[in-house]
């Protein structure tokens, strides 16, 4: 799914499986300063997430992405008592539209050993936390609080945050536990509106929530910090003594739209836009970063768990001061007169400039014969010069223009040609070993069969050269770029090639054994039968290339990307390391992975029919989707990893560790898992087919 949307605007989504179907539940959150009202004004998504880490903590789950019954706020921050003077006691309050709310905060106090409560000890500020409220080890709704029992060192503390109708008074009592945060997936409160996960829902819908679930399960504030609706835009809100400078907060709510448009694939395979009803149902105020946060939701029944019937979605903020734009606004493409004349020949009505032919400063007898004095040709301009054939080693060409040059069959070993400009100039078959084209501008140049052993071409231009059957053993071509190059039969084996991109370039039975090609980009290349055997291809991108029959044997491809696009059918990777590597949707038919290291890889829907996985390491890899028919994962070992709706017909899973394997979706026989160690999965009480 592709995604377009202002940086103004985060997008969350998900899919979970609702009544009978699947619903994809989208979320558009929107970070606005204290006092902003219009969407020019919000903070991009980067301060959005920052400021979460600083009031939530780094891991904090900001939403579960359940669609909400109605609105809810939640509040995280401290309780500062006014001008940072000490007080013994606080009261702190929040107000949201029609929703006011007001908590005691106290110094610490404890039981004393008469069960009377001792006087409040100064304080200047106190986290709104659970820690603080009331709670304790046996309290279900709050195990990380205090009040419920004493201390083991002795002392039996109380609450410091309350309400001021629910304030402890005797050793034993029970209050609710005070606060403005959300609530767990846990919490008494919410479980109470859980279905039953009872023998009938483990077989039938696990991991999927029970049928008879309430929908106010998915309100996570407590609950007299939800609304009876949704927000409306502009609602007054206000905030006392949770600020260290300012006592009073006082601003409204941003007066936004959101817009959430789709792009579906339907059943009969054609497109269509759809626009989605949102609505504003999550608020979270981060006082001490004097900023909000508000979630706009849509949700729509989806074809499956990968949302695979969409293909775009389209999210931007609109003005409620403004009526909202129409449908085509976002789904037509923008034109103009002044756009559809802008590729016009500006020049097209002047005349043809007459061509004087071009003559190079030095002749061909005169570049040899100071070539052989042992001057130096720096900086020369030499443009479509014919020194084919000559013994040119050790000379020095560095700076000089050399476009339409020949230099076919020259002998150029040692020369340097650093920061010249070698546009269409012609290398066939000359011999370049140890030579230096550093920071080349050589566009549609031809090196066709040329040794270029040891030479050094870092960070130069080869877009459209022609490097076919030319030897590069060893050599050093660093953030070189070759775009569209034609490469084929190139020997490259133990060159350099880091950040090195061959976007476009033809690849065809290259060798790149034992090449260092950290970070290289081969987007939409053809690799067909290249091998990088050894090759260590670290955080490589190959978005988009052809690589049937390709060999990378022990290569080294940590972090590495494909896509949907990519095509390593017939493959062979036997031993060759992926951890983390995302090769999602990617075509692996007939591919062989004996022996691979696939850690925590990402092999989400790819089609990897046929596919040789004999005892391959892949402990937490990603299978969701994909299509492993007729597959060999003999022994492998998916230690918690996930098969969730992949295929596995006719696959063979006998003799493999299959330890908390996420089976949800499939249904394997019980003869392709002789053997297979399925516990911790949902195989272990849905017994598989016979």
């Amino acid at each position: 799914m592709q995604i377009q949307r202002p940086d103004s605007l985060a997008v969350l989504y998900r899919t979970f499986h609702w009544a009978q179907g699947y619903t994809l539940s989208i979320g558009m959150l929107a970070c606005f300063p204290f006092g902003a009202s219009q969407p020019e004004e919000l903070r991009p998504e980067g301060e959005l997430w920052a400021a979460v880490a600083a009031a939530l903590g780094e891991n904090a789950v900001l939403d579960e992405g359940y669609p909400k019954p109605a609105a809810e706020f939640k509040l995280y921050g401290t309780a500062w008592a006014p001008g940072g003077q000490p007080v013994t006691e606080l009261g702190v309050r929040v107000r949201v539209g029609p929703l006011s709310k007001q908590l005691v905060i106290s110094g610490e106090r404890h039981f004393n050993a008469a069960g009377l409560i001792t006087g409040p000890a100064p304080f200047t500020h106190l986290p709104i936390t659970p820690e603080n409220a009331f709670g304790g080890p046996d309290c279900q709704a709050n195990p990380v609080g205090q009040g419920q029992a004493p201390l083991a060192a002795g002392p039996w503390p109380l609450p410091q945050v309350e309400t001021p109708f629910g304030r402890l008074a005797n050793r034993g009592d029970r209050v609710e536990p005070a606060g403005f945060w959300g609530l767990p997936v846990a919490a008494p409160q919410r479980l109470r509106h859980l279905g039953a996960c009872d023998q009938a829902w483990l077989q039938q819908r696990w991991p999927h929530l029970p049928q008879d679930t309430d929908p106010a399960y998915f309100m996570t504030a407590p609950h007299d910090q939800r609304l009876a609706s949704y927000f409306q835009g502009g609602e007054a809100l206000e905030m006392q003594h949770l600020h260290p400078q300012q006592p009073q907060l006082s601003c409204r709510l941003p007066v936004l739209r959101a817009r959430c448009i789709l792009r579906r694939r339907l059943a009969d395979g054609t497109d269509t836009w759809t626009d989605l009803d949102t609505r504003a149902e999550t608020l979270w105020l981060l006082p001490e970063q004097e900023c909000g946060i508000i979630l706009h939701r849509a949700h729509l029944p989806t074809a499956d768990e990968q949302a695979s019937d969409i293909l775009a979605l389209l999210a931007d903020w609109e003005s409620l001061e403004a009526p909202p734009r129409p449908l085509a606004h976002y789904t037509v493409p923008w034109t103009s007169p002044e756009h559809e004349a802008a590729p016009a020949d500006t020049t097209a009505h002047l005349p043809t400039p007459r061509r004087e032919p071009y003559q190079p400063q030095l002749s061909r007898d005169a570049v040899l014969e100071r070539h052989g004095q042992g001057q130096s040709l720096s900086g020369l301009d030499l443009s479509g010069l014919d020194l084919s054939g000559l013994s040119l080693t050790g000379a020095d060409f560095s700076g000089c223009l050399l476009a339409g040059a020949t230099f076919a069959g020259c002998r150029l070993t040692t020369a340097c040609f650093d920061g010249a400009l070698l546009l269409q100039a012609d290398f066939s078959t000359a011999d370049l070993s140890h030579a230096s084209l550093a920071n080349v501008s050589a566009g549609e140049s031809r090196f066709a069969q040329a040794q270029l052993q040891d030479a050094q071409l870092q960070g130069g231009d080869f877009t459209s050269a022609d490097f076919s059957g030319a030897d590069l053993r060893s050599a050093t071509l660093n953030n070189a770029l070759f775009h569209g190059a034609r490469m084929t039969g190139v020997r490259a084996a133990g060159c350099t090639a880091q950040e090195c991109s061959f976007a476009d370039a033809d690849l065809s039975d290259a060798d790149f054994r034992q090449a260092r090609l950290q970070g290289a980009q081969f987007h939409s290349g053809r690799l067909e039968a290249a091998d990088f055997t050894a090759a260590d291809c670290k955080g490589a991108e190959f978005y988009a290339v052809t690589a049937p029959r390709s060999r990378f044997t022990q290569a080294n491809l940590h972090d590495s990307r494909a896509d949907d696009a990519s095509n390593f059918s017939g493959a062979d990777f036997t031993n060759a390391q992926l951890p983390r590597a995302h090769w999602s949707g990617a075509q692996l038919s007939d591919s062989t992975w004996q022996g691979a290291i696939l850690d925590d890889t990402d092999f989400s829907a790819v089609q990897a029919q046929r596919a040789d996985l004999r005892r391959a390491s892949a402990k937490g890899m990603r299978l969701s989707g994909a299509n492993l028919a007729e597959a060999d994962l003999s022994g492998i070992n998916l230690f918690q990893g996930s098969l969730r709706q992949s295929c596995l017909e006719r696959t063979w899973l006998r003799q493999a560790n299959l330890y908390g394997v996420d089976f949800e979706g499939t249904q394997p026989t019980i003869a392709q898992l002789e053997g297979a160690n399925i516990d911790q999965t949902v195989l272990a009480f849905r017994p598989p087919q016979v």
